[in-house]
């Protein structure tokens, strides 16, 4: 019994240790944990509670500021208030000061508006004169163009008729030589004709060859020839006997390994009908690889065109956007943008690019001014264009041109030749639009640009002119002399025509492209019906080359191989036969004739001895 106690002892120890102290471990390690958590969270609300108290403190702080703010901002909006009423009050004053000034200045300009416009209608007579004698001299100049296009005309036949003149003589030339041949050849033939009536007088034949056979080796000849084609004529005919015997014998096979070969036969024929139809589909299509391979390669070429002068055309756009930007909003609803030219740098395209430093000084700052139609265009823009930075409009209206006289062009001319170089109004070295020429005279017109600094100084001593050289140095009627370091003029002029050429160039292309994607497009669907029947009959191919094998490899495929090259060797020997039935004909109808000639030149010979 002490023994069965000792091990009950031993059970409730075993499950002391092993379930009930692990649990109480486990239960008061979870008790500290709740007491943790419970400690935290009195903690976190405390700590929430704060926050809540402290927002609410910086809250009410930041509404007491505001409310102080709001009573100011309301003192200064009455201050303000008070101001405008101020100033409209004042504006009314200077309205009315506007309307008096502009009463007395009607009354006072009455006067001079009446000269002026009789001034006008003056000028206006002065034009249409000037427009008749232009159209006067614009109809003499097409004259004149016609009066030389009718002596390239006559110049163009003279140049027909001795081309022709010398084709005909050619060709006499040709008739003669050939003339010169015939005679020459008639000659020989009367030579060759003498040399053989010598040689059938000794006995000698010359008709077959030069190698001097006599009459009756010839007529031996003759006579083997013959025998020869007809016994190879025999021989062929044999030939022919013997194949078609044999012909028939591996016809009889076939016809017995036909029915084993049959089904291959079917689906050989099925497999050329459908190689056919494929061909026949494929050249109903109308599509043509080459062209649509050439036009796939164009668009390539065209894209990496376009990019590139895209790229080119947004880089010097970049480059000039500074310099060159111009940006305005209509003065009023409706406003026609195309009475604004633009400025002058972009309303001219220089004609040299060697000249772009020398005019980009004879412009100077006038290459940034604007040019408009009339006055009343720029004053709207300057009044309500919203412009963002300070410009000088040209009105077209207004402007006055400058202009070089004929004579102070001619004594340049002539100072330049006499120093060996050139010189060139600077209006001449641009080119613009007939619209906008009184604006670009003014800019260009006073001026003469020159190679050479000693030419420059001579010809601005002589002509009392403004003159530049090319390389920017600029020489005044005052005597006064500027230059020095280039830095980046003529960059300006030269990005622009770079950018001018390059804008078209890229039109051109985009629209070429556009063309050609079309195209692709429009035969996009002729391309993939072509590549689907290309493949198909790729495929049909490959199976028809597999059943010829496959049919090749058979009995039947062999004895029709023979029987193919049997048919080949009667066909041969057939022509072969008719060849040499030919040959003997020919042979035996030379013979004769050797025989005959034979006997009419012994008679010949024995007449002969008998006159001796």
């Amino acid at each position: 019994t002490i023994e069965k106690k000792q091990m009950k002892v031993d059970e409730i120890n075993s499950i002391l240790h092993e379930e009930i102290t692990p649990t109480l471990e486990r239960l008061r390690g979870e008790k500290q944990q709740y007491l943790k958590w419970s400690k935290n969270n009195a903690d976190i609300e405390r700590i929430e509670r704060f926050v809540v108290a402290s927002e609410y403190v910086t809250a009410k702080e930041l509404l007491n500021k505001n409310s102080e703010d709001v009573s100011k901002m309301e003192e200064a909006v009455a201050a303000h208030e008070e101001t405008i009423k101020a100033v409209r009050l004042e504006v009314e004053q200077k309205e009315e000061e506007i309307a008096k000034l502009s009463e007395q200045m009607n009354s006072e300009m009455e006067t001079s508006h009446k000269e002026h416009k009789a001034e006008e209608e003056k000028r206006s007579k002065e034009l249409v004169k000037a427009t008749s004698a232009w159209e006067n001299k614009k109809s003499a100049v097409k004259r004149a163009t016609k009066d030389l296009e009718d002596a390239h005309a006559a110049v163009t036949e003279s140049v027909e008729a001795v081309s022709r003149m010398k084709t005909d003589i050619s060709v006499k030339l040709t008739a003669i030589q050939k003339a010169k041949d015939d005679a020459m050849e008639a000659e020989e033939n009367i030579a060759r004709l003498t040399t053989e009536y010598q040689n059938m007088c000794a006995g000698i034949s010359s008709e077959e060859g030069e190698d001097g056979r006599t009459l009756p080796d010839q007529i031996s000849k003759a006579y083997s020839d013959a025998n020869n084609a007809e016994a190879k004529a025999k021989q062929a005919k044999m030939k022919i006997d013997h194949l078609s015997k044999s012909l028939k014998a591996v016809e009889k096979e076939m016809r017995k390994e036909e029915s084993s070969a049959e089904k291959l036969s079917k689906k050989r024929e099925t497999t050329l009908q459908k190689v056919g139809a494929l061909k026949s589909n494929l050249s109903q299509t109308g599509f043509s690889e080459s062209n649509f391979n050439a036009l796939e390669n164009e668009k390539v070429e065209l894209e990496n065109s376009v990019s590139n002068l895209q790229e080119k055309v947004d880089t010097l756009s970049a480059q000039l956007q500074g310099r060159l930007a111009f940006n305005y909003t209509d003065p009023v609803r409706g406003f026609d943008r195309s009475k604004v030219k633009g400025l002058v740098a972009r309303l001219i395209k220089v004609k040299m690019p060697n000249h772009s430093t020398a005019l980009e000084v004879v412009a100077g700052g006038k290459l940034y001014q604007v040019v408009v139609d009339e006055a009343i265009t720029g004053k709207a823009l300057l009044d309500k264009g919203k412009l963002q930075r300070r410009v000088t409009i040209i009105p077209l209206d207004k402007i006055v041109p400058r202009r070089m006289t004929s004579a102070t062009s001619e004594t340049a001319t002539t100072i330049a030749n006499d120093l060996n170089t050139t010189v060139h109004p600077a209006i001449e070295l641009v080119g613009f639009d007939e619209e906008v020429r009184n604006a670009i005279e003014h800019v260009f017109g006073s001026t003469l640009v020159v190679d050479g600094m000693k030419a420059a100084n001579a010809i601005c001593d002589a002509t009392k002119t403004r003159t530049v050289t090319l390389d920017g140095d600029v020489y005044e009627p005052s005597g006064t002399i500027s230059g020095g370091s280039k830095d980046n003029l003529g960059t300006t002029l030269s990005k622009i025509s770079e950018l001018s050429e390059a804008t078209a160039e890229l039109k051109q292309n985009s629209t070429r492209l556009k063309t050609v994607t079309q195209k692709l497009d429009s035969m996009s669907a002729q391309s993939r019906k072509y590549e689907r029947l290309t493949g198909d009959l790729e495929i049909a191919n490959s199976e028809l080359a597999a059943i010829e094998k496959h049919i090749s490899q058979t009995s039947y495929g062999m004895l029709k191989d023979q029987f193919d090259s049997m048919e080949k060797e009667i066909t041969e020997a057939t022509d072969e036969v008719d060849l040499m039935e030919k040959m003997k004909d020919e042979k035996w109808s030379l013979y004769n004739e050797l025989r005959e000639k034979e006997a009419q030149l012994t008679q010949d010979r024995e007449k002969e001895a008998q006159l001796t």
